[in-house]
C-alpha cells in the first residue's frame, strides 16, 4: 500500500484512545487501554496524559474515564449536519405512525454507525443514540447496506467476517446470511427479529443519494411480538420509504447534509 505522508499517525493513535472507551468499558486501566489499542503501555500513557491535560479523559486511581467535554467532538458533527434541525423531525414522523424508535445509522467499516435516534420510550437496547455501533452484519440497518454493495467487495467481507451472536436468533452462519443479503437486495427492505435482543423487531431501508450506492439506512424498532412479518412491512415499510424521500429532499435544500451520505476518503 502506498505511504501517505499527510496521514499524522500520532493523531489516529490518541482517537484510538478515545474509542477504546465504551458503555461495557467506562473505566480502564492502562493496561486495558494498550491492549486495546494495541499500543504500547508507554505509548497510551503519554497520548492519556495529553487528552487528561486538554479535558478529554479523568483519571482516579489506576482507572481512566472521558470527561464530558468529549461530547463536543460529536457534537460538533452534530451541529454542522444539522442532524437535529432537519434529521430528527423525519424520525420523529416515522415512530408516529409507525413505532417506538427510529434511526439513521450510516457505514462505519465493520459496524453501523448511529447518528440520530428518537423513541418514544426508554429502553436499554430500543434507544441506541447517536454514537452506538453494532455490528454491521447484525443490524437491519447494516444488512441494507451490505446487501447494495458490489458482489466482489461482499463476498470479500463474508469471507473475513467474525460473527459473535448477541441472542441464540442471530445469524453466525456466512451462507445463511448471504441467503438473507440477497433476498434484502430483492426486496429493498430488510427484516429482523430477535438477533440484537430477543422481542425487538426492526425494518430498514437503505437511502440512496443522488442515486449513489447506499452507505446510510433508516430503520423503525418496537418490541412488538404481536405483528408477524408481513404485517411488520405492512405498517413501517411505507413511512420509512416517504422518509427515504424526505432525506433526500432535505439534501437537496441543504447540500451540506449530504457529507453524511459521503463514503469515506480513506
Amino acid at each position: 500500500m502506498k505511504e501517505d505522508r499527510e496521514f499524522v499517525t500520532s493523531l489516529a493513535r490518541g482517537l484510538s484512545v478515545i474509542h477504546a472507551f465504551d458503555r461495557d468499558n467506562a473505566e480502564l486501566t492502562l493496561t486495558e487501554i494498550a491492549n486495546r489499542t494495541r499500543l504500547s503501555p508507554a505509548t497510551a500513557r503519554r497520548f492519556l496524559r495529553t487528552l487528561q491535560r486538554l479535558g478529554y479523559v479523568g483519571a482516579n486511581g489506576r482507572v481512566f474515564y472521558l470527561h464530558p467535554k468529549v461530547v463536543s467532538l460529536g457534537s460538533a458533527f452534530l451541529a454542522s449536519a444539522r442532524v437535529e434541525e432537519i434529521i430528527q423531525p423525519i424520525l420523529r414522523e416515522i415512530v408516529e405512525q409507525a413505532g417506538t424508535s427510529a434511526s439513521l445509522g450510516v457505514y462505519d467499516g465493520d459496524n453501523i454507525l448511529i447518528i440520530a435516534n428518537f423513541s418514544l420510550k426508554r429502553m436499554v437496547q430500543l434507544t441506541a443514540g447517536a454514537g452506538t455501533r453494532y455490528p454491521i452484519y447484525i443490524s437491519s440497518m447494516g444488512r441494507v447496506i451490505l446487501a447494495d454493495m458490489p458482489d466482489q467487495q461482499l463476498d470479500k467481507y463474508l469471507k473475513q467476517i467474525k460473527f459473535k451472536p448477541l441472542t441464540r436468533w442471530t445469524i453466525t452462519d456466512p451462507a445463511e446470511l448471504r441467503r438473507r443479503l440477497l433476498e434484502v437486495r430483492r426486496d429493498g427492505y430488510c427484516v429482523t427479529r430477535d438477533e440484537i435482543e430477543e422481542g425487538l423487531d426492526a425494518v430498514a431501508v437503505p437511502v440512496r443519494i443522488a442515486g449513489g450506492r447506499a452507505i446510510a439506512a433508516l430503520n423503525c424498532t418496537a418490541y412488538s411480538r404481536q405483528f408477524d412479518r408481513k404485517k411488520l412491512v405492512k405498517t413501517r415499510l411505507k413511512p420509512l420509504m416517504d422518509a427515504v424521500e424526505k432525506v433526500q429532499e432535505a439534501v437537496r435544500q441543504f447540500p451540506s447534509l449530504a457529507h453524511i451520505f459521503t463514503p469515506p476518503s480513506i
